[in-house]
């Protein structure tokens, strides 16, 4: 699926699907190495058409990333594959930050979901994170549950780790 917007003039921000040779580059630097796996399996999935996996760019350096995922999964408050679409790993590098491009990148997830039918966008909150739960809350997305989320996966090591992840699930409607 090939996916390209400008999404603002001056300086300007594209927006793209993934290309293998930017999944270093999302690690910033060791940070989220430890996903490495977990984000070669969303590029896979992006590559099979799964889901979509969306990079920023500005002049030609990634500055942030997002992911949307509408198949079924476990959580189908989350996404259900018919009317509810969610959207993780939001990340904007720390030099592009209090720009605008957060909320660029979610703005278009909602208008490509809308012109695929879905009815509601869901994305998850750390606890933890007011910074992001305000700009959720500023586009309009309300928390409609709390709760700490397992999940596991295996690190970059190939270790498998368990994480319980305090939360809160934000949804939007968009129709």
């Amino acid at each position: 699926m090939k996916i390209f917007q400008i999404l603002q003039e001056n300086p300007p921000w594209v927006l793209r699907g993934i290309k293998n040779s930017d999944l270093k580059t999302l690690e910033w630097g060791n940070h989220f190495k430890r996903y490495r796996k977990l984000m070669r399996l969303s590029f896979e999935d992006h590559q099979a058409g799964k889901k979509v996996y969306l990079v920023a760019e500005m002049e030609g350096k990634i500055a942030g990333q997002i992911v949307i995922d509408w198949r079924i999964l476990v959580d189908k408050e989350k996404s259900d594959g018919v009317e509810r679409a969610y959207l993780y790993s939001l990340r904007v590098f720390p030099p592009y930050r209090n720009k605008g491009l957060g909320t660029k990148m979610i703005l278009f997830c909602e208008n490509f979901l809308k012109e695929r039918n879905f009815k509601f966008v869901t994305i998850a909150c750390e606890r933890k994170n007011l910074r992001a739960l305000k700009l959720y809350e500023r586009l309009r997305f309300k928390i409609f549950k709390q709760e700490d989320t397992p999940w596991e996966f295996f690190d970059d090591q190939g270790k498998l780790r368990k994480i319980t992840e305090p939360e809160w699930v934000l949804q939007k409607c968009i129709m």
